[in-house]
């Protein structure tokens, strides 16, 4: 069953407050447990992990062979369109959760295409680590410059509402730039006919 564009868009939505409330809770459990259990998202994405033992603090999303535990915590909303090769995989990098080496990435393993959304990180006046906004970016290294960059507020995260413009522009360019390196990666013979 195809996915309607609504649809794709709340579990975009989903899977961008899943992925920040996962790296907070990482980055922060172990110095400030009390602090991470009230921020946006702990109670809807996180606490139901900890209560069934199903929280994972690392791994690959996009080893997807493997089965990572990991990527349970987006499994529900991680087909974004109707190619069942195409998937968001989370990756966290343990006890260095808040750094740049965490990502979402929307990937074809297959042809080799992907994309990926970071997160920029700020510790506020409780010495919590807290992410202040997402960027979209093309490159693997943790310096890479961002094509389109965000804060939570801007994108209405953990608002519980339906998606806002400035998330659906932000969807449209996560969505393009997957387009993008999806036909570079086809075979000749295919890029003329898409």
């Amino acid at each position: 069953m195809a996915l309607t564009e609504e649809h794709k868009l709340e579990n975009f939505k989903h899977i961008l407050e899943c992925f920040v409330a996962t790296i907070e809770w990482i980055g922060n459990y172990k110095d400030h447990e009390a602090a991470a259990r009230q921020f946006p998202g702990h109670a809807a994405y996180i606490q139901p992990h900890l209560d069934d033992g199903t929280m994972c603090y690392g791994g690959q999303g996009y080893k997807r062979n493997k089965r990572p535990k990991i990527q349970n915590l987006i499994a529900q909303w991680a087909a974004l369109d109707d190619d069942e090769q195409c998937f968001v995989a989370l990756n966290v990098r343990g006890a260095n959760a808040m750094s740049k080496g965490s990502y979402l990435s929307w990937s074809s393993p297959w042809i080799g295409a992907w994309v990926n959304i970071k997160a920029n990180v700020n510790d506020d006046k409780q010495g919590t680590k807290r992410v202040d906004s997402l960027f979209i970016c093309h490159q693997d290294d943790a310096a890479a410059p961002a094509d389109l960059t965000m804060m939570l507020q801007e994108l209405g995260l953990f608002d519980d509402q339906k998606p806002n413009d400035n998330l659906k522009r932000f969807w449209r360019e996560f969505k393009g730039k997957f387009e993008q390196d999806k036909k570079k990666h086809r075979p000749k013979s295919e890029r003329n006919s898409v």
